[in-house]
C-alpha cells in the first residue's frame, strides 16, 4: 500500500525524540513574532498544543485591533501576556509525558487526580479540580492554575496523604 517514495522518506527520517520548546524572546523588534509551536512546542500528551496556538492567534488579533500598526508594542504585549501561560503548559505537557512513560501497576498521579476530583465534587471550596480541566476551561489563566496546582500538591504532600497513596501504588 505504501509507495516507494513514502517508504524511502520514512526510512531516511526515522522517528525523533519528543521535545518541548520554551524560547525567549518571541519577537524581533517590529519585524517578526513567533507563535504556536515555534514559540512554545509542547509534548503531545496534554492535548493543549493546538489550543495554545489558537489562543495565541486570538490574542494577537485582538492586540492588532487595539494597537494598529505599532508592531513593537503588539509583539511585546503579546509575549508578556502569553508566555507565563505557555511556560506552564510546557511544564504540564512534560509532566503528562513522564506519566505516560512510567511502567507501574498503579500510578500515584492518576490516583491523586481521581481523589482530588472526588473531593472537589463534594467540597469544591476545599480542593480545586485537576489543573488539566481548569486549563481546558480557561487557557488564559494557565499560569495561575498551575501555581494553584503546585501549592495544592505541596499541601497534600505535607498532610501525609501522598505517602499513603504512594504505599498503595508501590509496585
Amino acid at each position: 500500500v505504501c509507495s516507494s517514495d513514502l517508504k524511502a522518506a520514512l526510512h531516511d527520517h526515522p522517528e525523533s525524540y519528543l521535545t518541548a520548546v520554551k524560547t525567549v524572546p518571541w519577537y524581533c523588534g517590529d519585524f517578526m513574532c513567533l507563535l504556536g509551536d515555534a514559540a512554545h512546542a509542547l509534548y503531545p500528551f496534554s492535548g493543549q498544543g493546538m489550543s495554545a496556538g489558537f489562543t495565541d492567534s486570538i490574542l494577537l488579533s485582538s492586540l492588532i485591533e487595539t494597537h494598529g500598526n505599532d508592531w513593537h508594542t503588539i509583539f511585546s504585549e503579546f509575549q508578556t501576556k502569553r508566555k507565563p501561560h505557555t511556560d506552564a503548559l510546557v511544564k504540564l505537557s512534560q509532566m503528562s509525558f513522564e506519566l505516560f512513560r512510567r511502567e507501574k501497576k498503579a500510578d500515584y498521579n492518576a490516583i491523586y487526580d481521581k481523589l482530588t476530583s472526588i473531593v472537589h465534587s463534594v467540597a469544591p471550596q476545599l480542593v480545586k479540580p485537576s489543573v488539566h480541566f481548569r486549563v481546558m476551561e480557561n487557557p488564559e489563566r494557565t499560569a495561575e492554575y498551575f501555581a494553584d496546582h503546585e501549592k495544592q500538591r505541596k499541601t497534600i504532600l505535607y498532610t501525609g496523604i501522598a505517602f499513603g497513596a504512594t504505599l498503595i501504588t508501590a509496585a
